[in-house]
């Protein structure tokens, strides 16, 4: 069974190694159908918020400067926790089940600092107050 840190801090600056995102499980999908996906990792998915780029891995690892980032979205449905994001080059996209809903906030809310744009969704759920960080959930 894997350990969860439950400390996540996305505060600034990152140190060089990043901030890993404690994940359920990634996906590769495509723009427009959110909730069907192409491939999946409930092995070892891993979102990890670095200096200058995200790394992510759902068949292999992969690195993504900020600047690639289309859009940015969540969706909250059948009690999990959604981010995907959608890339400026291509069709496919990056979603990953963030295990707890106040760090999928601390992820909204530090690409927004990143002027990442938002989804609709995102932008709604950034406004709402941060989700208590003491509770899980």
């Amino acid at each position: 069974m894997r350990r969860i840190n439950l400390a996540m801090n996305l505060s600034e600056p990152l140190p060089d190694e990043g901030i890993k995102v404690p994940i359920f499980v990634s996906f590769t999908g495509v723009k427009g159908v959110p909730l069907w996906a192409l491939g999946s990792n409930n092995a070892y998915p891993l979102l990890r918020f670095l200096p200058d780029q995200i790394e992510m891995r759902v068949i292999r690892p992969s690195f993504r400067p900020y600047s690639d980032i289309e859009r940015a979205e969540i969706f909250q449905k059948f009690k999990s926790n959604n981010l995907r994001f959608e890339w400026k080059d291509t069709r496919f996209t990056f979603s990953a089940n963030v295990i707890r809903r106040d760090w999928l906030w601390q992820v909204v809310a530090f690409l927004a600092r990143r002027a990442v744009p938002l989804g609709e969704q995102a932008t709604q759920f950034l406004s709402l107050p941060c989700p208590d960080l003491s509770r899980p959930g």
